[in-house]
């Protein structure tokens, strides 16, 4: 859930939950193992989040606002602070456009939340054997694209 008002951006709130066993890989076998305790452990750990404590915008264009979310970041049971860069598109009755469908009578406000980041894995406590190394970097890019709708 986010609470976003585009007269007042750096009045946002919330936060976004990930549900570990929603992850998939191009091989199954792969993304089964990655469930395992060895790797994401989805049984101990079923979500990744992001709390939002603030949003410091910083850049401004039309509805597109870009800026710093600062929050807490929970990985494999571990918290951690951290500043991300976001973009906010608030997009006025747009609803009934998305992806080139149209809905007569749904004016709801369309809002297209976006980062980009880095996650170290040792940094949550997953801790990449020798030989994994060559396979598995411990930077990890995430990418969020999040589309909402406001409530009707």
């Amino acid at each position: 859930f986010v609470a976003y008002d585009p007269a007042a951006p750096e009045a946002t709130s919330g936060s976004i939950a990930l549900t570990v066993d929603s992850i998939e890989m191009n091989n199954h076998l792969m993304t089964q193992k990655m469930m395992g305790e060895r790797w994401l452990n989805a049984e101990t750990h079923p979500e990744i989040t992001f709390e939002l404590d603030s949003f410091i915008p910083d850049e401004s264009q039309g509805s597109l606002v870009k800026g710093t979310a600062k929050g807490s970041f929970t990985f494999l049971g571990t918290t951690r602070s951290i500043e991300v860069p976001v973009s906010f598109n608030y997009l006025k009755d747009a609803a009934n456009q998305r992806a080139g469908r149209k809905q007569a009578g749904d004016e709801r406000d369309l809002l297209v939340l976006r980062s980009a980041f880095t996650v170290l894995l040792d940094e949550y406590g997953l801790d990449l054997a020798k030989p994994l190394r060559l396979k598995v970097a411990n930077e990890v890019q995430v990418k969020v694209n999040i589309v909402g709708y406001t409530a009707k």
